[in-house]
């Protein structure tokens, strides 16, 4: 179990692209009062497991569905 209570919580990230990340800084420049809404609206949620090392997506803004994605390990053995 991941605890997401403390603010800021140190196991959630936010995940933006690119391009959405030139418009924030559109607004920045524009508007920075709008930027701050902008980014909230463009990034997903990611939550990183610092047990397992997994990583949880949200698969949308209001969503409780996560896209789980496990770290790969490397067996020095079997290169």
């Amino acid at each position: 179990m991941i605890d997401l209570s403390p603010v800021p919580c140190p196991n959630e990230y936010s995940l933006i692209s690119d391009r959405d990340m030139e418009s924030v800084f559109d607004a920045i420049d524009a508007a920075p009062s709008s930027a701050e809404d902008l980014l909230e609206t463009a990034a997903t949620s990611v939550v990183v497991c610092d047990v397992c090392g997994r990583y949880y997506i949200s698969k949308g803004k209001d969503s409780v569905e996560y896209t789980v994605l496990s770290p790969e390990t490397f067996d020095e053995n079997s290169a």
